[in-house]
């Protein structure tokens, strides 16, 4: 593959990427042991208000999963990917390698959340890309 294609295809990866940590971000935190033996009631007293708290807390660990590449003209392509966030306050830095047959992949990125908006940078290093995150 050469690196025209693969830079197309990154250019769709990284904002669907983008699109998925957000959603990931936007979705509520799963309840602690001790609100999951409460009635709901008193388990929905303890729940935080949705968008409060910082986003990236759910997403502190290593990752892995599976998923399809499809480029615009080829076959689709099964690929691996292994994810670690650390979080530190208001900020993360994502590391991320994803790998098939013909499919490789290797990027970076840090956020930040500040004032309910998410803002920051990222990198692939395979084939020398990078940009913005606003």
């Amino acid at each position: 593959m050469g690196p025209r294609l693969f830079s197309t295809l990154i250019g769709t990866l990284v904002p669907v990427a983008t699109l998925l940590l957000v959603a990931l971000l936007s979705c509520p935190a799963p309840a602690d042991a001790a609100s999951k033996k409460a009635s709901p009631a008193t388990a929905a007293k303890k729940a935080p208000p949705k968008g409060t708290g910082n986003p990236f807390d759910i997403l502190k660990g290593y990752w892995s999963g599976g998923g399809t590449v499809t480029p615009n003209k080829g076959n689709a392509e099964n690929v691996s990917c292994h994810v670690t966030y650390n979080v530190a306050g208001p900020s993360v830095s994502q590391t991320m390698r994803c790998a098939g047959t013909d499919y490789k992949f290797n990027t970076s990125s840090k956020l930040n959340y500040s004032g309910g908006k998410i803002s920051g940078s990222w990198s692939e290093t395979t084939y020398d890309a990078s940009g913005s995150v606003s």
